[in-house]
């Protein structure tokens, strides 16, 4: 129950860390990375939001007031697809694992 607690928690997690990042780098570095951000308020913390959603769920699309063909946004959409593609597999492989290592 536990891994799949995890496993289940895990996509929230991406999207929300994703985001928490990239509000933090904007808040504490405006200048720097003013140019991937037009839209300063809330909705700019909205494309931030969906742009981690999307990659999270691997379907590529995004709000078209960020500017997001930095490097910044593609190493990080990068790892959360990643992880949000290839870590949910391995939850039902250690819970089946687990499951065999029983003895009934």
């Amino acid at each position: 129950m536990k891994i799949a607690m995890i496993i289940a928690l895990l996509h929230p997690f991406l999207i929300l860390a994703g985001t928490a990042m990239a509000s933090h780098l904007y808040v504490v570095d405006q200048q720097t990375y003013s140019g991937w951000l037009n839209n300063p308020g809330y909705h700019g913390f909205s494309e931030m939001l969906y742009e981690f959603t999307s990659a999270s769920a691997n379907n590529g699309s995004g709000f078209e007031g960020l500017g997001d063909n930095t490097p910044f946004w593609n190493i990080g959409t990068g790892i959360v697809m990643l992880l949000a593609r290839y870590l949910p597999i391995i939850g039902p492989v250690a819970i089946a694992g687990s499951l065999a290592a029983k003895n009934l």
